[in-house]
């Protein structure tokens, strides 16, 4: 888990190593199944979704456009 800290700026937990990884994180960022357009980051409710993706983004020119593989990867994780 270490290993992936170093190299990774940003990683998925499922549910089974939300603990572990909780307490290894810096920041964390809950994100509800039920109202996806807020999330949770660090101890603070209620913020928006686009401004934490923007807080996380790299550089000046940072634009989100969603795209298939977006898709692709929510029903593999939260359907399937």
């Amino acid at each position: 888990l270490n290993e992936l800290r170093k190299r990774h700026n940003i990683i998925l937990v499922t549910n089974d190593h939300v603990e572990t990884l909780t307490e290894m994180a810096d920041n964390t960022i809950t994100v509800s199944a039920i109202n996806r357009t807020v999330v949770k980051v660090n101890d603070m409710e209620g913020v928006d979704r686009q401004r934490a993706i923007f807080a996380l983004s790299l550089g000046d020119d940072y634009q989100y456009n969603s795209s298939s593989e977006d898709l692709k990867f929510f029903a593999q994780t939260e359907i399937m």
